[in-house]
């Protein structure tokens, strides 16, 4: 399952040229789902586009963003 979702999920940050400083990936008890946490700096209506292109491309849950 998460072998699937890297190949869809990492390919994107490239292709909009997003730098990933960290990514952490982790397993739930919940069949089929994953935790992915996801450090990159960019502007705020970068990281709403951003938002928006991920639940497009992979079934989405959750999104939370920490500002620095």
């Amino acid at each position: 399952m998460l072998c699937v979702c890297y190949k869809e999920f990492l390919p994107f940050f490239s292709r909009n040229r997003f730098n990933i400083e960290e990514l952490h990936v982790k397993e739930t008890k919940e069949k089929g789902v994953a935790i992915f946490n996801v450090t990159i700096h960019a502007e705020p209506n970068r990281i709403e586009n951003l938002k928006k292109q991920l639940r497009r491309i992979i079934e989405v849950i959750e999104v939370s963003i920490t500002a620095r």
